[in-house]
């Protein structure tokens, strides 16, 4: 008898021993299997003459992904500027204009970008630095498995001390400024190992310890720990964007999400700031050009070409109740073409003098972005 209680015993020992192992299995594999993210956009953060100073920051995004965006016309004021008068405790020491930020995390991408135009600082210890636009974008990202990481800078007409300079794609280019400061340009850091990969992109960094000045214009984060076998689930369509396109450097700013209202649309020349815009994504030419046609006050690139690298689209518009179905009141185009940008495309139509929709400007990208988030194909998106 003792022999048969101690082989029940030994069995219900398994059992149990074994039970605790089923309920851990499934925990530890959806950690195994979930992938991960962190990622942050600021326009401009650090010190001035020893103040702190932060504008437009998305705060860091959530681990298991999302997507966050900030924007601000101008600071602290300016000429079009519908959100004039911000407090200003350095004095007029520091001034941007069309201000964004915007992290976007899912499928098998972290991609976070800051973009500010008309940037600059005045008579700090002597130095007078500006630029007509600067941007940041930072991307990690997972392709079976395995994580990369990428970065990239943009800065437009860098006049530092009356001198103007070519900025190309070297990263960590040093300016001396007198009296020991320094303006680094395209600072990076950046590790991609086996399934982890993270990267900081800095597009402006301005040190003069003189002044107790330490600023960082333009600052991207992602990173990414990438899962065993990662696919591009679900609808995580986004376009976002910022950047000028000419006549007279026409600065704009874009967010929006697909079938939702999220996210912002900022044009410089009349000051416009749309906060939540209601968008529609569109994933292939056809598709847009269809839908092209039941926008004719939105102009249109001359060539849609199905050949050309189109990454995706967004229309995005805004009503007077703020209800995606009442009467349009301004809308907006925007295009992603590709890297580097420059077949980019946006546009923009608003009320003309007599209530009725009238194009104000559009135009391929002379500098800038508009990116596509969401597109998902076999290796990802």
């Amino acid at each position: 008898m003792k022999g048969i209680w101690r082989q029940i015993v030994l069995a219900l020992a398994a059992a149990l021993l074994a039970l605790a192992f089923a309920g851990a299995v499934p925990s530890s594999a959806v950690s195994a299997s979930a992938t991960t993210f962190s990622g942050q956009a600021t326009v401009v953060k650090g010190t001035v003459l020893g103040l702190p100073v932060t504008l437009v920051d998305t705060g860091p995004v959530a681990v298991t992904g999302g997507e966050l965006e900030q924007n601000l016309l101008c600071y602290p004021s300016g000429s079009n500027c519908t959100i004039g008068g911000l407090p200003d405790p350095t004095g007029g020491a520091l001034n941007a204009q069309v201000l964004h930020a915007a992290v976007v995390a899912h499928g098998n991408t972290s991609r976070a970008e800051a973009t500010v135009a008309q940037v600059g600082l005045v008579n700090v210890a002597g130095n007078n630095i500006s630029a007509e636009f600067v941007s940041a974008r930072a991307e990690a990202k997972c392709t079976g498995g395995s994580a990369s990481v990428s970065g990239s800078v943009e800065i437009v007409e860098l006049t530092i001390n009356g001198t103007t300079y070519e900025v190309g794609a070297d990263v960590r280019r040093e300016i001396a400024l007198p009296g020991g400061g320094v303006v680094i340009l395209n600072e990076q850091t950046l590790v991609a190992s086996g399934g982890d990969g993270q990267i900081d992109v800095n597009a402006i960094h301005v040190i003069i310890p003189l002044a107790n000045t330490d600023l960082i214009i333009a600052a991207a984060h992602a990173d990414i720990h990438c899962a065993a076998l990662l696919e591009c689930p679900g609808k995580h369509s986004f376009v976002t964007g910022g950047g000028w396109f000419l006549p007279g450097k026409q600065h704009f700013a874009v967010a929006g999400r697909d079938g939702e209202a999220w996210g912002h649309v900022m044009w410089k020349p009349t000051g416009l700031h749309i906060r939540r815009p209601f968008a529609k994504v569109f994933r292939d030419l056809a598709t847009l050009s269809t839908e092209l046609k039941s926008h004719p006050k939105l102009t249109k690139p001359s060539v849609l070409d199905p050949a050309a690298a189109f990454e995706g689209a967004a229309i995005l518009w805004w009503t007077a109740d703020g209800t995606p179905d009442a009467k349009i009141v301004g809308e907006a185009l925007a295009i992603d073409m590709g890297e580097p940008g420059r077949s980019d495309f946006f546009a923009i139509a608003g009320l003309d003098s007599s209530g009725e929709l009238a194009s104000n400007g559009a135009g391929p990208l002379s500098g800038g972005n508009v990116q596509m988030h969401g597109k998902c194909s076999a290796t990802g998106a």
